[in-house]
């Protein structure tokens, strides 16, 4: 298994995480990754393959697969944009990140869709695949901070930004009673690498 982040600290928390195990963690991005030659058997990206243009993302991953190969592409969606909490919130991303893609309108779900299109046309691929779970989580002030240091727009504030933003977000849950339920759906978008493209 060979995983791939650009950033140093994520990787560092990657590894505490897994332990002592036979993965290669490599930073880099997936466009700049040199395989080396390397065939996969499955390509998968959980909440990053929005980073990349759809079509480069396939024409890349068609070269890394083998023929049979299997691609998985999975999304969080935060489906809770009518709640107290949201509305609440969004001055705090108003001001330390305008351009957050939980902002509305949300980015992510039209990337989806773009996956879910390319995929589509794409004759290279095929068995492909869209399932959706919805699902929520109820969090209080320390496990909702905790959640959010984790996220990529968050990591990329300064120190004194990122710590007033997780303030922030911790006395909105002590003013609507200590805890938040947020909702959320998981997509999944899965194909094959065809034997002979169509």
């Amino acid at each position: 298994v060979t995983a791939l982040d650009p950033g140093a600290k994520l990787l560092a928390a990657c590894a505490r995480a897994l332990g002592p195990c036979e993965v290669e963690l490599v930073e880099t991005t997936y466009e700049a990754w040199a395989s080396d030659g390397r065939a996969c058997d499955a390509v998968a990206a959980c909440q990053a393959a929005h980073w990349i243009e759809p079509q480069a993302f396939l024409d890349k991953t068609y070269t890394l697969l083998v023929p049979g190969g299997r691609l998985g592409l999975l999304w969080h969606l935060d489906t809770s944009q009518s709640s107290s909490f949201w509305r609440a919130t969004q001055p705090l991303y108003d001001r330390y990140l305008p351009d957050a893609p939980n902002k509305p309108p949300q980015t992510i779900p039209l990337h989806v869709a773009a996956y879910e299109a390319a995929l589509t046309e794409d004759a290279r691929f095929t068995s492909r695949a869209l399932a959706r779970w919805p699902w929520s989580r109820t969090f209080d002030g320390d496990s909702y901070a905790q959640m959010l240091a984790t996220h990529s727009p968050v990591r990329m504030l300064s120190d004194e930004d990122r710590d007033a933003l997780i303030d922030g977000h911790r006395r909105v849950i002590a003013d609507l009673g200590g805890e938040v339920v947020r909702t959320y759906e998981t997509v999944l978008l899965a194909a094959k690498r065809a034997d002979e493209p169509a």
